[in-house]
């Protein structure tokens, strides 16, 4: 999940950090700091966040964003010689 859906999820206007800090339950300074690729247990919490506040999750573009994330990097396999 992006930095920047959530901004938009939570305000699609003016795209502002206040309003996603006071959905989640956080400062501003604490959302500023959020890198644009959100941890799992971060996009958790928006998720959460989102549904109490019965803001529509399901929007094709935010979906899109949430069932296609960027690929992880492949982890570095080991040679067959090297124990």
């Amino acid at each position: 999940m992006k930095k920047s859906s959530v901004l938009r999820l939570f305000d699609p206007q003016k795209r502002r950090v206040t309003k996603t800090a006071e959905a989640v339950g956080l400062t501003r300074q604490a959302v500023y700091c959020w890198p644009e690729d959100l941890p799992q247990e971060t996009a958790d919490r928006v998720v959460g966040a989102a549904l109490r506040m019965g803001i529509d999750i399901w929007q094709p573009w935010f979906l899109d964003e949430v069932q296609n994330p960027p690929a992880a990097p492949e982890p570095a396999v080991s040679g067959a010689g090297d124990k």
